[in-house]
């Protein structure tokens, strides 16, 4: 990975932000984090192929799904950039979606860092 596009690991996941919504439950959250990790390379090979067949209403979808697992763990930027680009397809702006999926994935891979790390 490229430093240079290297995200604050506080901007990436707020653990403690987490933390408090689920009052404090650090085994819950350790749950919700594994299932993130479980479901994120289905999510991101979903939205890939969607991508791939430039379908808007499919990319919009998945682009929801992985900004609610997002905030599920507390992991702002990918969750901000999953609604951005929901909003991107819903306009139909696929074409601004690929310029910026190797940055999603990056965002994607920091996240799992920070997460694991």
């Amino acid at each position: 990975m490229d430093s240079s596009n290297a995200l604050d690991p506080n901007a990436l996941w707020v653990k403690d932000e987490a933390l408090r919504r689920l009052g404090g439950n650090e085994v819950l959250l350790n749950k919700i984090v594994e299932l993130f990790l479980n479901q994120i390379d289905e999510k991101l090979n979903e939205f890939s192929m969607s991508l791939k067949s430039m379908d808007a209403n499919q990319v919009a979808f998945v682009s929801h799904a992985i900004k609610g697992i997002a905030a599920d763990v507390g992991a702002n930027a990918l969750r901000f950039k999953a609604s951005e680009f929901e909003q991107l397809a819903k306009l139909g702006v696929l074409e601004e979606i690929i310029q910026q999926k190797k940055n999603f994935e990056s965002i994607i891979t920091q996240t799992i860092e920070a997460m694991t790390n």
